[in-house]
């Protein structure tokens, strides 16, 4: 079994993805178990971490997909996607033609973010999907269902932001753990 972490930042990059990306491979470095991690970027490259980087999106997207796809050994590896975007659609697209576990964390609501920044209303997560659907939110609604459904584990980091996917749509709540702060290798139990 391999852990390959998919992530759209890592650090010297900071942020949520990227603490939960590093959490991760200390939790595989004191458990002995090999890694990778795949996350955008311009630099060095080293042992374990891959950087891709490239100026047009699709490209970017294809070389992720292709770095994921070589350090996939077996269909036991796993993939720990840190966000449903930047590393989860690549590795959603990987899944449908190759068998790995694959494991999706949701740190934040993606469309409701977006959303949020673009616009000077506020609104709260539960307030902003009581509106009236819109064309985007209902792709996100599918968008999260196919996610669900590929993904052999969710991890979500609180109950609030569970709740709150679950009023999107229903998480499979067999696959769906609560992990408060970083990630730990007790989550990740097939």
């Amino acid at each position: 079994m391999r852990v390959i972490i998919a992530t759209g930042i890592y650090p010297p990059d900071k942020g949520g993805a990227a603490t939960a990306a590093l959490g991760v491979v200390q939790e595989a470095e004191l458990a002995g178990i090999s890694y990778d991690v795949i996350c955008y970027g311009s630099g060095q490259t080293e042992a374990h971490i891959v950087r891709v980087n490239h100026s047009f999106w699709i490209v970017r997207y294809f070389r992720f997909i292709r770095a994921l796809n070589t350090r996939i050994t077996s269909r036991e590896d796993i993939i720990i996607c840190t966000d449903i975007t930047s590393a989860g659609l690549p590795a959603l697209i990987l899944r449908l033609f190759r068998p790995f576990h694959l494991c999706i964390r949701f740190g934040g609501e993606k469309h409701w973010e977006n959303v949020a920044v673009r616009s000077k209303i506020l609104l709260t997560l539960n307030e902003f999907w009581e509106r009236k659907p819109t064309f985007v939110s209902i792709l996100y609604r599918y968008y999260y269902r196919i996610f669900f459904a590929f993904a052999d584990a969710i991890i979500v980091n609180s109950a609030f932001l569970k709740a709150a996917l679950n009023r999107i749509t229903l998480l499979p709540e067999a696959k769906t753990r609560v992990v408060e702060g970083i990630v730990p290798a007790a989550a990740l139990d097939w």
